[in-house]
């Protein structure tokens, strides 16, 4: 009778233990299943698919970057509006991002257009425009620019690249002998009349 009952107890206790042991194999199969397979959570903002995840913030604004060569006073910018009409005589001077470019014309005068650009440090580079136009004087010695345009009735002038340790342009004017007049001396897009010797200076 014992041994019956021990081999019911054996018996019994062998049926749990088997019993307890696929309960949590199947929990763990359970629970593999909910992580597995492909993720279908959206990409953060800036990612890029294979690449990795960006850093950028969604909605920050990007910082702009500083000139580091410094920014001439805005009204210097832009051809004036005057060079495109071909019966307006005078310098035409502005600056953009390649540089400082003045252009003459003369269609009433045989009298050259002459003069000299003196910066506060030695400048780059300077370049006839067009090329081979008939400059007869155009040198750049470090800081001192001087130049004789002919009388023309195109455009003719030069490209002058300061460089950035340069923050100030004197420029002397002259048309023959005499200086320019200032109704014929136009700067920046709006054409502003200036004295025939004048400065531009970097605002920062």
């Amino acid at each position: 009778m014992n041994g019956s009952r021990y081999r019911l107890y054996v018996v019994v206790g062998i049926a749990l233990t088997l019993s307890l042991g696929a309960a949590g194999c199947s929990k763990k199969d359970n629970t593999a299943s909910t992580s597995t397979g492909p993720s279908t959570s959206a990409p953060s903002p800036g990612s890029t698919p294979g690449k990795g995840t960006s850093t950028t913030v969604a909605g920050a604004t990007a910082t702009p970057k500083a000139n580091v060569c410094g920014s001439w006073p805005g009204g210097t910018g832009g051809a004036p509006e005057s060079s495109k009409n071909p019966a307006t005589s005078g310098y035409f001077i502005w600056q953009d991002v390649t540089g400082w470019h003045l252009r003459a014309r003369g269609t009433a005068s045989k009298d050259a257009f002459k003069g000299t650009v003196r910066a506060s440090r030695d400048m780059t580079s300077v370049k006839e425009f067009p090329a081979n136009s008939g400059i007869k004087v155009l040198e750049l010695k470090k800081n001192v620019l001087t130049f004789e345009i002919p009388p023309s009735a195109d455009l003719k002038g030069f490209d002058l690249v300061a460089g950035c340790q340069v923050d100030q342009l004197q420029f002397a004017l002259f048309v023959g002998p005499n200086p320019a007049s200032a109704d014929s001396i136009f700067v920046g897009s709006q054409g502003k009349a200036v004295s025939p010797l004048f400065n531009e200076q970097k605002v920062a």
